[in-house]
């Protein structure tokens, strides 16, 4: 009976010390995520100061550059002017009906 007390505590320990790691790993990438944030927002300020833009004119050449590639994803899979197509037919962009 001992013995099997201490392989149901060993699995149990086993079972704790996964579910730490994958915690920790889930820190750790949470961590690395604010870093890249943190990284990517001071090349916009830099970005800002060296081009001498305001905070709307960068949301604008963003904008633009949205188009751009959205623009390059539909000439080269036309399939995706099809789906934009029913999505826009279907409900796309109208609030679903209230259930009042």
């Amino acid at each position: 009976m001992l013995t099997s007390v201490r392989e149901l505590a060993r699995s149990l320990l086993s079972i704790i010390e996964t579910r730490a790691r994958l915690a920790a790993n889930e820190l750790e990438e949470q961590a690395v995520r604010l870093v890249e944030i943190t990284l990517w927002f001071s090349l916009a300020i830099l970005f800002l100061s060296v081009a001498g833009l305001t905070i709307p004119q960068l949301f604008l050449a963003v904008a633009l550059l949205n188009v751009v590639v959205a623009g390059w994803i539909f000439c080269s899979v036309p399939e995706f002017v099809v789906r934009l197509r029913l999505w826009l037919l279907s409900a796309g962009g109208q609030p679903p009906a209230s259930s009042s």
